[in-house]
């Protein structure tokens, strides 16, 4: 069997082999009071961290999905301060400032001199700031269904309406959570909720991915909620732009299907980094592995090999104009 036939099939058996079990796990101490948890999956000598999203999830939904990247590799996953069963005395104090500094002591708990980065939705957001602060530290990113560039996009999210997420019923539900049982139900009804301000998809989608979506341990769901509106104060208008223009590290952006706010979101990310390019697969954003996880293992193991994969195009750099405010 040729070489790429082999490498094809070993990581359609591991998309197919369900979560797998991590080779270790522990907490790591970032101040007095709080703590990073974190768990180790595979022993290849190609190592990347994954960063979740939400802002106030946990790592495990990502499991499953990249299990096929691990024949290989070493995959660190850890659950961002004061969410799933990592620690903080005080969430409200959880900035992007905080998550870029402790994704640096999870690098350097790990000896890591240069990271090879996946981080979804927040997580690459997260991610691409921590390019912009240590871009001697970042080897590259694999960018998958990013949080919004620009406040701006959070807007045109809005103006979607409803699509089927009924965000009035929503509201209400989420008001009445009083106990972890409630808020893991209103989790399974509402996953969609978790992604906001930019959710894209619609209820159908939601059963595909809630089960790991809303398996956050204890009270963690709630807590995440705490964090997830502590995050989004601390954006205020927030523009990343001139910053993103000066990292050079290669990038590759990947989304899914969705309105086309989806796609022009997940392209304003590659037009601001120089070195980007996007590809769009078809499952639905922002979880593109939903309907089949393998289009997207195949396209990051490529990426994570070196070679930008098929489909993958480089757009140009974002022009702002008069008429357009700047992003």
């Amino acid at each position: 069997m040729a070489r790429g036939a082999l490498v094809t099939a070993i990581l359609l058996a591991g998309c197919q082999a369900g979560a797998p079990s991590p080779v270790a796990r522990g907490a790591l101490a970032v101040s007095p009071s709080d703590s990073l948890f974190y768990e180790v999956y595979g022993h290849g000598p190609d190592t990347a961290v994954v960063l979740h999203g939400g802002p106030g999830l946990d790592h495990r939904y990502l499991v499953p999905p990249l299990a096929g990247l691990l024949p290989g590799r070493t995959l660190i996953y850890y659950d961002q301060r004061g969410r799933g069963r990592s620690t903080a005395v005080d969430t409200l104090a959880i900035s992007p400032d905080s998550d870029v500094a402790d994704l640096d002591a999870i690098r350097r708990r790990f000896g890591l001199a240069r990271l090879t980065l996946v981080g979804h939705h927040w997580g690459a957001a997260v991610a691409a700031l921590y390019a912009v602060r240590y871009p001697d530290h970042v080897a590259r990113m694999l960018l998958v269904s990013p949080f919004v560039v620009h406040p701006s996009f959070a807007y045109e999210f809005a103006l979607l309406g409803p699509r089927g997420t009924d965000r009035v019923s929503a509201a209400a539900a989420y008001r009445a959570i009083a106990a972890p049982s409630d808020a893991e139900a209103f989790c399974r009804r509402f996953a969609w909720w978790y992604f906001l301000p930019t959710p894209a998809d619609s209820p159908a989608v939601a059963p595909r991915i809630r089960d790991e979506v809303c398996a956050v341990p204890d009270d963690g769901l709630r807590r995440g909620e705490a964090v997830k509106r502590a995050l989004l104060r601390s954006l205020g208008s927030w523009s990343w732009r001139t910053a993103l223009n000066g990292v050079r590290t290669p990038t590759l952006v990947i989304d899914g299907q969705g309105p086309p706010v989806v796609e022009a979101a997940a392209r304003r990310w590659a037009e601001h980094l120089p070195n980007a390019r996007l590809l769009l697969l078809s499952g639905p954003s922002p979880y593109p592995w939903a309907d089949d996880p393998r289009p997207l293992v195949r396209a990051a193991d490529d990426f994570l090999r070196g070679r930008w994969p098929a489909g993958s195009v480089e757009p140009p750099p974002f022009m702002a104009t008069a008429q357009a405010s700047p992003r």
